[in-house]
């Protein structure tokens, strides 16, 4: 089961949920899915696939969180604790997080989201589980931009795979690379009033850091995990030797 929910299981949201060893997987019929959204008064839209794994589209009614939804949907329920699990992750978003407007605190903008249909699926690799190119660097980091994921390689072997937010329009992660500059178990930002946990410097004005997901593009050009993530890859990341490329 591990390698076939890799790409969602990768991190484990800072509230209190299960271990991902206890997680099952799980398949919904979209038919069923379909009606249920329709009787509750909720729009489905078009299917599509997550590296291989198919999801249906459904609109993130204002006011309900990725809980709420679960509660309201029965074959989502019936699923739970995984179906809470793999949509809050597949879509960049902390669970508790309600529809909002912008601006409004514990909220997010995002308008649609992705539910897997399938976890039985085995998704196709984002990055090699073993790159030869890396098997001579002690740790090695690697920033997809378009994919909105990060892997961590120890002598080529990935370690760590997890989901990623990036900068805004006009305020894009830029593509660099190089050596972590530095680490700072907490940080607060005065320009941008927002407080920054597990940070790892990348450059003087980039870095990654664990903060509050909410399935958008919302930097101002670092790049953002869950809190639990960023802790690993700090304590892992070494200054002046662990490098990395953001591509």
């Amino acid at each position: 089961m591990k390698a076939r929910l890799m790409i969602f299981l990768f991190a484990v949201i800072a509230v209190a949920l299960p271990a991902t060893n206890s997680l099952a997987d799980y398949q919904l019929d979209p038919n069923r899915l379909r009606a249920e959204l329709a009787a509750a008064g909720i729009k489905a839209g078009k299917l599509g696939k997550i590296s291989n794994i198919p999801y249906l589209e459904v609109a993130f009614p204002d006011g309900k969180s990725v809980d709420d939804l679960c509660e309201i949907i029965s074959s989502l329920k019936e699923n739970m604790p995984e179906t809470r699990l793999v949509i809050a992750i597949s879509n960049r978003l902390h669970p508790d997080l309600i529809r909002g407007k912008e601006g409004e605190p514990f909220t997010t903008e995002l308008r649609w989201l992705k539910v897997v249909l399938d976890t039985k699926v085995k998704s196709k690799n984002i990055f090699p589980e073993f790159d030869e190119k890396l098997a001579g660097k002690e740790s090695h980091f690697i920033i997809d931009l378009s994919k909105q994921v990060m892997t961590l390689y120890e002598f080529g072997q990935m370690t760590l795979f997890l989901p990623v937010s990036t900068g805004k329009p006009g305020r894009e992660t830029p593509k660099i690379s190089g050596v972590v500059q530095g680490k700072a178990a907490d940080l607060w930002i005065e320009k941008y009033q927002v407080a920054m946990s597990w940070v790892v410097k990348l450059s003087p004005t980039i870095c990654v850091y664990g903060g509050l997901m909410d399935g958008m593009f919302t930097t101002a050009g670092s790049v953002k995990t869950y809190p639990s993530e960023a802790e690993k890859l700090f304590r892992l990341a070494k200054v002046g030797v662990t490098s990395f490329e953001v591509r």
